[in-house]
C-alpha cells in the first residue's frame, strides 16, 4: 500500500513520515510567497491539518504530494486574503483622527479580559501564547504538551468566542 492510502485510513506514522519527508519543501514554498518564516510556520502547520482533517476525502487519481500542495495553495490563498482585508482595515484606520480613538487596544482592553476569564483555562493559555504573546501553533503544543491539533481547535473556539462576545457588546451598544 503506498503512503496515501496509509494517510486516508488514519495511519498516522505514514502521516508522520509524509512530514517530514515535505515539510521543508512546503515551508520554502511559503517563504518564497510570503517573505514571513514566522507566518510561513503557521501555514505549514494549518496545511497538514488540513490534510489530516480531510485525509478520508484523498483521492489515488493524484499522488499525496499533488495533494499537499493543492492544499498548501489553498491555504496561502486564505492567508492572502485575510492579508488583504487587515491592509484594508489598517487604511481605513490610518484615516480616523487619533482623538477618536480609545487609549488602549482591544488586546489590552477589559473587554478582552473579562472574555477570557470566561474561557476554559487551556483555550485562554493557548489563545494568550498565539496572538498575544507570538508562538506558533508547534511552540505551544511542546510546551503545554499538547496536540498540534488541539491547539488550533482551541484558537478556533477562542476566536469564535470572542468573536460572538464582541457582537453581542456591538449589538448592546448600538
Amino acid at each position: 500500500m503506498n503512503l496515501l492510502v496509509h494517510i486516508r485510513n488514519g495511519d498516522e506514522f505514514a502521516f508522520r513520515q509524509l512530514y517530514e519527508a515535505c515539510k521543508e519543501k512546503v515551508l520554502n514554498y511559503f517563504v518564497k510567497k510570503i517573505n514571513s518564516g514566522h507566518d510561513a510556520e503557521d501555514l505549514l502547520q494549518n496545511t497538514f491539518l488540513r490534510l489530516w482533517k480531510y485525509r478520508k476525502s484523498l483521492s489515488d487519481d493524484y499522488l499525496i504530494e499533488q495533494h499537499l500542495f493543492h492544499i498548501a495553495r489553498t491555504v496561502l490563498i486564505d492567508y492572502i486574503r485575510k492579508q488583504n482585508k487587515v491592509q484594508l482595515i489598517k487604511k481605513a484606520a490610518a484615516e480616523i483622527p487619533q482623538s477618536a480613538l480609545p487609549q488602549e487596544t482591544f488586546l489590552e482592553s477589559k473587554a478582552l479580559e473579562g472574555i477570557l476569564k470566561k474561557m476554559p483555562e487551556l483555550r485562554r493559555k493557548v489563545f494568550i501564547l498565539h496572538k498575544m504573546e507570538g508562538y506558533s501553533y508547534k511552540e505551544i503544543a511542546h510546551k503545554l504538551s499538547v496536540d498540534v491539533k488541539a491547539i488550533d481547535n482551541n484558537i478556533s473556539r477562542a476566536l469564535k468566542q470572542i468573536r460572538k462576545a464582541l457582537l453581542l457588546l456591538f449589538i448592546y451598544f448600538f
